[in-house]
């Protein structure tokens, strides 16, 4: 909130405003918001239709919800046909790329489903109901989803990715590679979609909007933020997410600035 307030300040953009708010259970003004903006805070929202009846009502008439965010399967319970997949690209890779340092530096080499017991253990946030996303904005919006990869690559390069040196011929050609295969995977149809943007329009005419701020800290409540509206023709910018960020502050402070 301090770093996006500073922002606004540096930028003259004294009336911006951020707060924090609960996606769950904010109750958001109709017909408020020209844009509602979500960056990979959506998988973290138990009650989805809570949150998408609101940024529907909220929005106004021509507004929009964009958000980048995963969409995979809840609690990453992928498939037994994913995780193959993803085990057999991990398998082209040489020990000294799989050494993985979420685990002591151990040689990553296989990828199971995360126990169940776990995400209530270590973060109940995780993508609670991450599969139900795009169904329950479909209930309020006109929704068109466009995926953009990563479905083997991000599990299998999650904690190992620090072994490829950006300015290395062969590391980026393996990389290249395994992109490939992403795009094989999901030419075919036999791994799910993981990520996307998507783009969604409320079908009520008469709607507005709202937007989520990006963040991923646990166990720090949603941000919303909204900007000053001009006398003649109003507009703001609200956020929903984890935890506020500089990008996110940029973001909004740039919206308000562009509004202004």
């Amino acid at each position: 909130i301090a770093q996006g307030q500073a922002r606004a300040q540096a930028l003259g953009l004294d009336g911006a405003n951020l707060y924090v708010a609960n996606g769950n259970t904010e109750v958001l003004r109709p017909g408020a918001y020209d844009l509602v903006y979500a960056s990979h805070a959506l998988h973290h929202i138990d009650d989805l239709e809570h949150l998408f009846a609101q940024a529907a009502a909220a929005l106004r008439p021509g507004g929009m919800l964009f958000a980048s965010d995963y969409i995979g399967p809840s609690r990453m319970q992928y498939s037994d046909a994913h995780l193959a997949l993803m085990n057999d690209m991990l398998a082209r890779l040489p020990p000294e790329k799989r050494l993985d340092a979420f685990h002591g530096f151990q040689e990553k080499l296989l990828i199971e489903r995360v126990p169940l017991e776990a995400f209530a253990q270590n973060d109940p946030s995780e993508a609670p109901r991450s599969a139900d996303i795009i169904p329950a904005m479909r209930r309020h919006f006109d929704v068109e989803v466009m995926p953009f990869g990563m479905l083997l690559s991000y599990e299998v390069l999650l904690g190992i990715i620090r072994n490829f040196d950006p300015a290395d011929a062969d590391d980026n050609a393996l990389l290249d590679r395994l992109m490939e295969l992403d795009r094989a995977a999901e030419r075919s149809g036999q791994a799910d979609t993981l990520f996307a943007n998507i783009v969604a329009r409320p079908r009520d005419p008469n709607a507005a909007i709202s937007v989520l701020l990006p963040g991923a800290v646990p166990d720090f409540p949603p941000v919303l933020a909204s900007c000053p509206a001009p006398a003649v023709t109003p507009g703001t910018v609200a956020g929903i997410d984890g935890w506020l960020v500089a990008e996110a502050a940029d973001l909004t402070i740039r919206l308000c600035h562009f509004q202004a």
